[in-house]
């Protein structure tokens, strides 16, 4: 796979390519696609909650990279269980994929087919806004010049593993929003 130049910097969670900073997609171009999902949740819910998220994302990726996590929550090991079943070959875990100009963001994984797969923790699972992500990592992983077959969404709640494929915005969507 072609991989990008952008430099991710995980602790502070920012993408800099040539000495510039470039935006993630989460924050900028999501909620001009679907608005803020969480607006009425309180910002304490949200930060323990993406701690959460961000701690299975981390145990998922040390996996698919080879490790195993000394103490590793549900949705983990109901994800090594599926993946197992499933014999999905993942080859990249957090590939970065930009525009090479604004935008940055992570696919949480790439299996062999060229197939893109979102990590979800949520309660309910946001087909429509996971749509918009997962569309727009497909299109800056073709700029790329990266195959892209199917979206999944892998739904992670407990001990429960799902997967949901997930419906492509069409490019020229994607390159509206991201002209907005």
């Amino acid at each position: 796979m072609n991989k990008s130049s952008v430099i991710f910097d995980e602790v502070e969670h920012t993408y800099h390519l040539n000495g510039k900073q470039l935006k993630g997609i989460t924050g900028t171009l999501i909620p001009h696609a679907i608005g803020r999902i969480y607006a009425d949740v309180p910002e304490h819910i949200l930060a323990e909650k993406a701690k959460y998220g961000k701690r299975v994302h981390s145990e998922i990726e040390m996996f698919l990279n080879g490790f195993e996590p000394s103490e590793p929550a549900p949705e983990f090991l109901a994800f090594k269980k599926w993946q197992s079943l499933t014999k999905i070959k993942f080859i990249q875990a957090e590939f970065v994929v930009s525009d090479n100009e604004n935008f940055a963001t992570p696919i949480d994984g790439v299996d062999v087919d060229g197939n893109i797969y979102d990590w979800k923790t949520t309660t309910i699972l946001g087909k429509e806004s996971i749509s918009w992500q997962l569309s727009i990592c497909a299109y800056f992983s073709e700029l790329m010049g990266n195959k892209v077959n199917k979206l999944y969404a892998v739904h992670l709640r407990g001990n429960e593993c799902t997967l949901h494929e997930i419906e492509r915005k069409p490019n020229e969507e994607v390159q509206r929003l991201i002209e907005c």
